[in-house]
C-alpha cells in the first residue's frame, strides 16, 4: 500500500512540473497510470478469490458450480507459468476465455493437466499449448 502511495505522489509531481503545452503527454501519463491501477486491482482480486473446484464429467465439467457442456468447449488452452499450467477453456464463438473460465491447479498440476488432456481427447476437444487473452 505504501510503494501505491509514493507512486501517486510522484505521479503528482510529475503533473505539477509539466506546462500548459504538455496537456496531453498529461492525459497519456494519467491513462496509462490508471490502466496499470486497473490491472494491479484485477490481479489483486483474483488472487483473493478461493480455489476454483474442477470436476470432469461425462457430458461436461463442472467449474466452481458453473456447468460447462462439452458442446460449449472450442478448445482447451494451457501456457505454462513457472511450474504449474494455467487453464483457460475457450466458448463457442468466443475469442477471449471469460475470467471465470481461467484456473491453476493447486497441487501437482502436470498430473492433473494429464487427466484434462485425457478427458478432452476422449471427447474430441482440442487442446493446445498457447498464450490466451482473458476478459
Amino acid at each position: 500500500m505504501a510503494c501505491i502511495f509514493m507512486c501517486l505522489c510522484y505521479i503528482a509531481l510529475f503533473l505539477s512540473k509539466l506546462g500548459e503545452e504538455d496537456r496531453w503527454l498529461q492525459l497519456l501519463f494519467v491513462l496509462i497510470i490508471g490502466m496499470t491501477l486497473w490491472e494491479c486491482a484485477t490481479f489483486i482480486y483474483a488472487r483473493s478469490q478461493k480455489p476454483k473446484v474442477l470436476v470432469l464429467e461425462e457430458e461436461g465439467m463442472l467449474l466452481n458450480g458453473a456447468r460447462i457442456h462439452q458442446n460449449e468447449i472450442e478448445k482447451i488452452m494451457l501456457t505454462h507459468y513457472f511450474r504449474d499450467p494455467t487453464v483457460g477453456i475457450l466458448p463457442v464463438k468466443r475469442r477471449w476465455v471469460p475470467r471465470r473460465y481461467v484456473f491453476r491447479f493447486s497441487e501437482d498440476g502436470s498430473v492433473q493437466a494429464d487427466e484434462l488432456r485425457a478427458w478432452a481427447k476422449e471427447r474430441e476437444i482440442k487442446v493446445v499449448y498457447q498464450k490466451f487473452l482473458r476478459w
